[in-house]
């Protein structure tokens, strides 16, 4: 998050993150984890990725499914 600030507007296209080494995460193969969030409800940095059932209706409008922005493959 070098050189990124809260609010601040990202292009596309434009380059925010890379993926590191396998060591830099537990030795697991480099990879993304995207997540859209409405509302940080006051947490910084970190945001729960995981719900109990019955928490998942608010998770799921805080949080909704980052495949309408981000098509792979």
């Amino acid at each position: 998050l070098k050189d990124l600030e809260v609010g601040q507007i990202v292009k596309q296209g434009e380059q925010i993150a890379a993926l590191g080494n396998p060591s830099e995460n537990g030795n697991y193969a480099p990879h993304l984890h995207f997540q859209i969030i409405y509302d940080m409800e006051g947490k910084e940095g970190d945001y729960p990725g995981v719900a109990s059932k019955r928490e998942i209706g608010r998770y799921l409008q805080n949080c909704p499914d980052p495949d309408l922005l981000v098509k792979i493959g």
